[in-house]
């Protein structure tokens, strides 16, 4: 009867083991973080501008905030400046390198004047990139021109 309850109480602490176990490695599995997804597939979003030149966007002078739409797969760039729509084409690479290039933008007259030509071309002078908690870092060199916060 030792030898019974014994042998009863070590099957039972090795299905117990065995199913934390199998627990710790389902998440271990499901967990993603920032780092293990490919750069160029974080990107693929839409992003409302935060900052330009490390000055906080005063959303009083908007009706709509500024934002920019990466399609990877197209290799498409579009969005809204503050007053006026534009599109064009970008390449990055999962190094964090990006290019975007042939902008083209509506030409609305807006009220008030919104200073649109400065994130455009910071847009378009950017870089490389990075993308941390939630946020998109667009850089020339090693200076941070444009701070957008992920919206989708």
């Amino acid at each position: 009867m030792k030898y019974i309850s014994t042998a009863l109480l070590l099957i039972a602490f090795t299905a117990c083991k065995k199913t934390v176990t199998q627990d710790t490695a389902y998440q271990e599995t499901t967990q993603t973080t920032e780092e293990e997804v490919p750069a160029t597939t974080l990107l693929n979003d839409i992003w409302v501008l935060e900052s330009i030149n490390n000055i906080p966007v005063d959303k009083s002078t908007y009706t709509e905030l500024p934002y920019v739409e990466f399609h990877i797969n197209e290799n498409k760039v579009m969005g809204f400046s503050g007053c006026n729509r534009f599109n064009g084409t970008f390449s990055a690479n999962d190094a964090k390198g990006i290019e975007v290039k042939q902008l083209m933008s509506t030409k609305k007259a807006c009220v008030p004047p919104v200073n649109e030509n400065e994130f455009l071309q910071l847009l378009q002078g950017s870089d490389n990139f990075d993308i941390r908690e939630g946020k998109l870092f667009l850089y020339q060199e090693k200076d941070i021109n444009l701070i957008f916060k992920k919206v989708d």
